[in-house]
C-alpha cells in the first residue's frame, strides 16, 4: 500500500472514531460535520472526501458491525464446518450479535436515532433502513 493510501485509509479511520466518540457523547442529532473533524483533527473538507453525509457515514460505521460480526462467527461459531443442527453452534449466533452491539453501542444508538428523526418517506419499503 501506497503512503498516501495508507494516509487516506488513517484519515478516514480517524473520522469514524471520532463519530462513534461523539456519537457516545452528544448523540447522532447533535453531532455536526464540524465536530467530527474538529475531534479528530482534521480539515472540514476531510470529511466530504470520504463520506457525502453524515447518514453516509453512518453506513460506513455499520458496515464495520457486520465486518466484526462476519469476524466474530467465522472464529467463534464456524471454526469447523457450518453446522445450525449443532446447538452450540446455534447459540453463538445471538451471542456473537450482542457482543457486536455492546462493542458498537454508539452505532447502535446513532442508528435508532437517525430512523426515529428520520422523513417518514424514507421508511418506505426498499428504503435503506
Amino acid at each position: 500500500m501506497s503512503v498516501r493510501k495508507a494516509k487516506a485509509a488513517e484519515t478516514r479511520a480517524t473520522l469514524l472514531e471520532a463519530a462513534k466518540r461523539l456519537f457516545a457523547d452528544c448523540g447522532y442529532l447533535n453531532t455536526k460535520f464540524t465536530d467530527i473533524t474538529e475531534e479528530a483533527g482534521r480539515a472540514m473538507g476531510s470529511f466530504y472526501e470520504y463520506f457525502a453525509s453524515k447518514d453516509d457515514l453512518l453506513q460506513a460505521l455499520l458496515r464495520g458491525m457486520e465486518d466484526r460480526a462476519d469476524e466474530l462467527v467465522d472464529t467463534t461459531v464456524h471454526p469447523r464446518e457450518h453446522d445450525l443442527t449443532d446447538r452450540a453452534q446455534l447459540r453463538q449466533h445471538p451471542a456473537c450479535a450482542w457482543m457486536v452491539f455492546r462493542e458498537h453501542a454508539p452505532v447502535v444508538t446513532a442508528l435508532f436515532q437517525s430512523t426515529t428523526a428520520a422523513n417518514p418517506a424514507r421508511a418506505q419499503p426498499g428504503a435503506a433502513w
